[in-house]
Order: structure tokens, then C-alpha cells, then sequence
């Protein structure tokens, strides 16, 4: 666990301390920990998948920027030791910028004016020592052998993650094609029903010129309504036209056809194919071996149903 935890996480440790670095103190020196630290996090994950020798020439720049800076920090050190009073009167600004103050102990610091504050407790470098050490010991990670193995876990879970969006996206077009076929076959069927009702109502009886021109066509039932209708005003959907005999056979369903097509599709679908061995290994380890055997006894179940089933529909035929 401990390798683990070095190899895998503590490239991650170190940017913390990188960010520690350039905010603990408030100078120029702290905006390249900044913006180092803000590059190494926004492309970490994918910076790590790249060439060893990319990431170490990184490496190597962000560790010359630190060995700089404690360079220049000792440097300006010993000279605000010297002229440290001539800054306070005329350069109060570079000391606020370069954070100058006398680090030698023991030495005759002049007293702060009232206009410009000494950075006391901003020019050490000992954040930068610490972070100085911490890069070397990663630099030193990057050449491990056993950092190759973090890199093929990363990329491992990024081809899983790939993988699994691929199905997601998969399995949403499987069903959307699924309920556009649903919506083609509603849309034949309705066509044939209104083709039957059309051919039916071409059909009907009475028409065609079946009745003689020159006999009196008898009164239809509506007329007789009308003549009654006074008498039988409380039941007014007796006599309207649209409820005579002969228009019932415009809502004639068809369901016998639908039946014989829904039980010619039932004989002809297949029955359900045993998963093989990798299939039921696959669902152990995705979900769990419970539910993967819970569901392996439900199928067998169903299986031996549909056999059942299937066998007494052929004993019905063949008698």
C-alpha cells in the first residue's frame, strides 16, 4: 500500500506543496509556483499518459525555477543586509516586490519606518527547500520502473470509461430504433385497417345501382325517425342516421386477424439462448456472483417454462 500510495499518489502531494509554496508568501518569486502548479493540475491525468521524457523536461524546468529562486533569495539577502537602509527611504518597493530582509542572525537591521513594512517573516526559503526536495523525489518516481505501472492503470481505466459511454450510447439507439420500428408497424397497421374499412364501405350493400331507377325507393329508417320522432323525443339516438343497421359495419374491429398474426409471431420468435460461461463471469464481476447466479436460476426457470410451453402447443397441433 505504501508503494501504491507513492507511485500512484504522490505526484499529486507535490502539487499540494507547490501550491503551499507560492501562497504562503506574497512576492514576485510565488507566481511561478503558481502557474506551474495550475499547468501540472489542469492537465494531470493526461500529462501523466505522455512520454516519460516529456513529463521529466516539465520536471526539470519547474526544478530549475526552484534552485533559481533560492539562488536569488540568498543573493538579495546578503544585499539587504547592506543597503537595506537607503531601500527603506528611496526603494520601499523592491522590497515589498523581491520580499528583502536581513537573514543573518546576529546583524544590525535598521529599525521599520512608519511608510514601508519590512518583510520579516517572507524572506526564508525554507518552503522552498521543502518543495525543492519534494520535486527531486518525484523526478526520481518518474524513472522508477514502477511508475510504468501507474501509467497502465491510468490508461486502463481511461479505455473502461471510453468503453462504457460506447454502450451507454449503444443501448440509447437500440432502443430509440426499437421505438421507431414500434411506431412504423402502428402506422401500417392503422393504413390496412382504414384500406378494409375504405374497400367495405365501396361494398356496402344498397349501392352499385343494385335497386330498379324507375321503382319508388322505400322510406329508410331515418325518415320513419323523423315521422316519430315527436312521439319519441326522449330518445333521439334511435333514430339518427348514423345508428342504422347498415352503417355498423364500419367499426367491425379486425381482431381476429390481430390474433392470428399475434400468435403467428409467438410461434415464430425463438427461445431464449443460455448465457454461456464468460457471459455469467462478466455479470459476477460487474455487479456481484449473488445477483449474477440469482439471475442465471431465473433464466434456466424461464427456459424450462418456454420448453414446457412450446412442447404441449406441438402435443395441441399434432392432435
Amino acid at each position: 500500500m505504501v508503494k501504491v500510495f507513492v507511485f500512484g499518489y504522490f505526484f499529486w502531494l507535490v502539487l499540494c506543496l507547490i501550491f503551499i509554496t507560492g501562497t504562503t508568501r506574497i512576492n514576485v518569486f510565488c507566481m511561478g509556483y503558481l502557474v506551474a502548479c495550475f499547468y501540472f493540475m489542469l492537465f494531470g491525468g493526461t500529462l501523466l499518459l505522455q512520454p516519460v521524457r516529456y513529463i521529466l523536461r516539465l520536471w526539470d524546468w519547474l526544478i530549475g525555477y526552484t534552485s533559481v529562486v533560492i539562488a536569488l533569495k540568498n543573493l538579495l539577502s546578503l544585499g539587504s543586509c547592506a543597503y537595506l537602509g537607503s531601500l527603506l527611504k528611496n526603494g520601499c518597493w523592491l522590497i515589498q516586490t523581491f520580499s528583502m530582509f536581513c537573514t543573518i542572525k546576529d546583524y544590525d537591521v535598521p529599525p521599520p519606518d512608519a511608510k514601508c513594512e519590512l518583510p520579516e517573516g517572507e524572506a526564508g526559503i525554507v518552503w522552498d527547500a521543502i518543495c525543492f526536495t519534494f520535486l527531486l523525489a518525484q523526478r526520481r518516481v518518474f524513472l522508477s520502473y514502477y511508475f510504468l505501472y501507474v501509467v497502465s492503470d491510468l490508461k486502463a481505466s481511461k479505455i473502461l470509461a471510453s468503453r462504457g459511454a460506447e454502450l451507454f450510447e449503444a443501448k440509447v439507439k437500440k432502443r430509440v430504433s426499437a421505438r421507431l420500428e414500434m411506431e412504423k408497424k402502428s402506422v401500417e397497421t392503422l393504413k390496412k385497417q382504414m384500406e378494409k374499412i375504405k374497400s367495405k364501405q365501396k361494398n356496402r350493400p344498397g349501392e352499385g345501382g343494385q335497386a330498379g331507377q324507375g321503382d319508388p325507393e322505400p322510406k329508410g329508417e331515418s325518415e320513419q325517425g323523423e315521422e316519430g320522432g315527436k312521439k319519441q323525443w326522449w330518445r333521439p339516438w334511435v333514430f339518427h342516421p348514423s345508428m342504422s343497421g347498415t352503417e355498423y359495419y364500419l367499426f367491425e374491429s379486425d381482431s381476429e386477424d390481430e390474433e392470428e398474426e399475434s400468435q403467428e409471431k409467438k410461434e415464430d420468435q425463438a427461445p431464449p439462448k443460455k448465457k454461456s460461461a464468460f457471459q455469467l463471469a462478466y455479470e459476477a464481476w460487474v455487479t456481484s456472483s449473488k445477483a449474477a447466479l440469482k439471475g442465471h436460476k431465473r433464466e434456466e426457470s424461464a427456459l424450462k417454462r418456454e420448453e414446457k410451453r412450446r412442447a404441449k402447443h406441438e402435443l395441441q397441433r399434432q392432435q
